[in-house]
């Protein structure tokens, strides 16, 4: 595993060049008892864990760097930004589609990071002219699982459907998002339409009389009524711009700014760049795969050496 993260936060694109990037003495100095065979870590690297599986290994270094950040007195994943970046296919990628949004041809990354340290928690490679909205929630449950306790998420209007606001606040968290223009207050989201939509279920086992709202509405996002639901979440967001419309798009305009720098940043660090080795779904799944593990590598060793900002740069790590 220590090779393996070696490899993830080195510059070297394949197990190849980080295997003969190493003497004898450095392979010792990661625990080897000898310089091992070449073959063996082609094997772990690629077989073993496969890139298939970088996503469960993300999510393990996570889980421990959160341990560790906690004892520090560091709280991980409690603001949480995400969004999506579309990354460029090489010519006659046969597999990558063309985006008229985009303009080109290539593949997309969505991108769930903890605000305050940049640590990714977790990540869903796409298809350039997939939708991220469908990510938000698996996001969700991803950071919980990571034993994080999300309290605030900030994305752009494609995450802000009705039935991901409805899951997010439902599940504690606040969900922040620009307000678009064409929005109007929704019906379906004043508290009496709730009571009335709660009512429809009068016959149900587990109706109860003249319940409080906040019982209503988690009973009706359990019967699937996303609309009311999230209705009436975004009319309370629609109310907190028009009260404190600046401090309401100073939340929003950090994402934009934080997450543009991320990618940027990335992209000049990382092998997440527009001048890919290979064409294909299979060799963009490892791009991505080897940047996020690099940025979390880089993040849990520098707070084991008890380092506890600038985290997920990888400029200065190797």
């Amino acid at each position: 595993m220590r090779f393996f993260a070696y490899f993830m936060i080195s510059d070297k694109k394949n197990v190849w060049q980080a295997y003969h990037s190493l003497s004898g003495e450095e392979f010792i100095k990661l625990g080897f008892a000898d310089k091992p065979n070449y073959e063996l870590l082609r094997e772990f690297c690629y077989e073993r864990i496969g890139v298939e599986n970088f996503p469960r290994v993300l999510h393990w270094v996570v889980k421990e760097t959160g341990v560790l950040l906690k004892k520090q007195g560091v709280k991980l994943g409690g603001y949480v930004f995400e969004d999506a970046t579309d990354i460029r296919a090489l010519k006659d990628d046969a597999e990558a589609e063309y985006s008229g949004y985009y303009k080109h041809s290539g593949y997309k990354l969505d991108k769930t990071i903890d605000k305050e340290t940049g640590i990714p928690l977790d990540y869903k490679p796409m298809g350039i002219n997939d939708n991220e909205g469908k990510n938000l929630g698996s996001s969700q449950k991803t950071v919980k699982n990571l034993c994080l306790k999300e309290k605030t998420r900030v994305v752009d209007c494609k995450y802000a459907t009705l039935e991901n606001i409805a899951h997010s606040e439902i599940h504690g968290v606040s969900l922040y998002y620009k307000i678009a223009k064409s929005w109007k207050y929704k019906k379906e989201g004043k508290p009496s339409e709730i009571k009335k939509i709660y009512q429809k279920y009068h016959h149900e086992d587990d109706f109860k009389v003249d319940p409080g709202l906040d019982f209503m509405l988690v009973y009706l996002y359990h019967k699937k009524e996303y609309t009311a639901v999230g209705s009436y979440f975004r009319n309370l967001r629609m109310v907190e711009y028009e009260e404190h419309p600046e401090g309401y798009m100073d939340i929003c305009y950090q994402r934009g700014g934080y997450m543009e720098g991320d990618i940027g940043r990335m992209k000049l660090t990382t092998l997440l760049d527009d001048h890919p080795g290979r064409r294909g779904w299979k060799s963009f799944l490892l791009r991505v795969g080897m940047t996020m593990l690099s940025l979390a590598f880089t993040a849990l060793i520098r707070v084991q050496n008890g380092i506890t900002c600038g985290l997920a740069n990888v400029t200065y790590i190797t």
